[in-house]
């Protein structure tokens, strides 16, 4: 009998650790790094609408907002709000960005 009760509470502490995930995803560890903030949300919302104009989505009638767009991505600039710093903030690569950005356009980023 004492071997079953042993072997029930060994199986308890290990219990939690049978539903715990193998791998953590990039989005967890995101979210673990940095607090979500109405500032940050700012941030994400400034460039979901950049990605949103580079691609011709918001307002498909107006190039030059697709341009500005486009050029703001292709900008070195690490100024306040410039992309660099935008990324930075959020925590994301740059040029992983630019990347995904020129598959979807398949045309060069370059303004």
């Amino acid at each position: 009998m004492k071997d079953m009760e042993t072997d029930r509470r060994d199986l308890e502490d290990r219990a939690p650790a049978l539903f715990e995930p193998d791998i953590l995803l990039a989005s967890q560890v995101v979210g673990a790094q940095h607090e979500d903030t109405p500032e940050r949300r700012l941030l994400a919302a400034v460039l979901e609408r950049a990605l949103l104009d580079a691609q011709g989505r918001v307002s498909p009638g107006k190039p030059d907002d697709m341009r500005d767009a486009l050029a703001w991505f292709a900008s070195e600039d690490e100024g306040v709000l410039s992309f660099h710093w935008v990324a930075g903030r959020l925590g994301i690569d740059p040029d992983w960005i630019r990347r995904k950005l020129a598959e979807r356009r398949r045309l060069p980023l370059a303004a």
